[in-house]
């Protein structure tokens, strides 16, 4: 797996591939459904990378079954904020609205509040995709008024600025 990671690393993508599904198939034979998850989110990250939508969407689909049938709820909510990235990127918006939702109310349920941030900062740059800037300002506006919200997350805070920016690109 750590192999797979370094070749994703050097932009070796066949090798990262062949890694990564040797690794997936040995975890298989040890029964270990988190790492063949973890894999499988590897898989489709790298898939997405060099443009392969069908596939990483095959990946994250497998993922999540992986992670729901053992009812690992934030790796589930992970895959579904990932899922939706890809989605979206591909201009398959109505199925990225679509786990953008589920995701939403699981990590409502899991009262996980960050998670649920990036979910709607997910929201913001798919409404810009859209050109839906109007939503794009309320969502905005309307998740992110707690004031220490940034203060643990600079990454969290990263992401919002820069959806603002591209919504003052748009006005």
């Amino acid at each position: 797996m750590n192999l797979g990671e370094l070749y994703m690393a050097q932009g070796r993508p066949a090798d990262a591939l062949r890694r990564l599904q040797s690794a997936r198939q040995q975890f298989e034979r040890l029964n270990n459904p988190m790492e063949v998850g973890s894999i499988l989110l590897r898989e489709a990250a790298l898939f997405e990378r060099i443009g392969i939508l069908n596939e990483a969407r095959r990946s994250y689909a497998s993922a999540y079954a992986c992670f729901t049938d053992r009812q690992m709820w934030p790796q589930v909510g992970h895959v579904l904020l990932q899922g939706a990235i890809v989605n979206r990127r591909y201009g398959e918006y109505k199925q990225a609205i679509q786990l953008l939702t589920e995701a939403t109310a699981l990590w409502q349920r899991l009262q996980q509040p960050t998670w649920e941030r990036l979910v709607y900062l997910e929201y913001t740059a798919l409404y810009l995709a859209n050109g839906n800037i109007n939503d794009a300002i309320a969502t905005l506006t309307t998740h992110f008024t707690e004031p220490t919200l940034f203060i643990a997350n600079p990454a969290l805070q990263t992401r919002y600025q820069l959806l603002w920016a591209e919504i003052h690109t748009f006005c």
